[in-house]
């Protein structure tokens, strides 16, 4: 992915500079010829301006490759029943009034997973946890959820980012 963003970064530089020698031409000699080549720069521009989006935020994903036990992968649409599951399992007493706060701290929850990068990690095939990674640079910032914390599966994720040249931050 960083391929393509490198080479839509190009194009886009690229659509740009005809785009203003295109608007040059344009004020110089305003013809039909001129407006209709200039309307298809210009949307040709914003087409390539909507992928670099796209891939910028594309790249933002963190591959987990992992050759074990484990099981990482970006938590998708149909993963939301699991992660449902999961939150149903949480450790809090069943009164009335902690149960209303659970409802609403899974509604909470999953509206927070789907805006974010949140990774599900199955043990086999069974669900065992979801964690936040976020990557800044060199170092990608981990935060277990639904008190979730494996020490085989921290050692892992250590490994990973040793063989990548990255740094793991654990956030409490």
């Amino acid at each position: 992915m960083k391929k393509q963003l490198s080479l839509v970064k190009g194009l886009l530089i690229f659509v740009f500079i005809l785009s203003i020698l295109q608007t040059i031409m344009l004020i110089i000699e305003p013809d039909t010829k001129h407006i209709i080549l200039s309307v298809v720069v210009y949307l040709g521009l914003l087409l390539i301006l909507i992928f670099y989006f796209i891939c910028f935020f594309e790249v933002k994903k963190i591959i987990f490759e992992t050759n074990n036990q484990y099981n990482i992968r970006l938590i998708e649409e149909d993963d939301y029943q699991l992660v449902r599951q999961l939150l149903d399992s949480s450790k809090l007493d069943n009164s009335p009034e902690e149960a209303k706060k659970l409802e609403e701290y899974k509604k909470i929850t999953i509206d927070f997973i789907r805006l974010h990068y949140h990774y599900i990690v199955f043990d086999k095939n069974d669900v065992i946890g979801i964690f936040y990674a976020k990557k800044k640079k060199n170092t990608i910032y981990i935060e277990f959820k639904n008190y979730f914390e494996n020490a085989s599966l921290k050692e892992m994720l250590q490994e990973i980012a040793k063989n990548n040249n990255l740094e793991i931050i654990f956030k409490d």
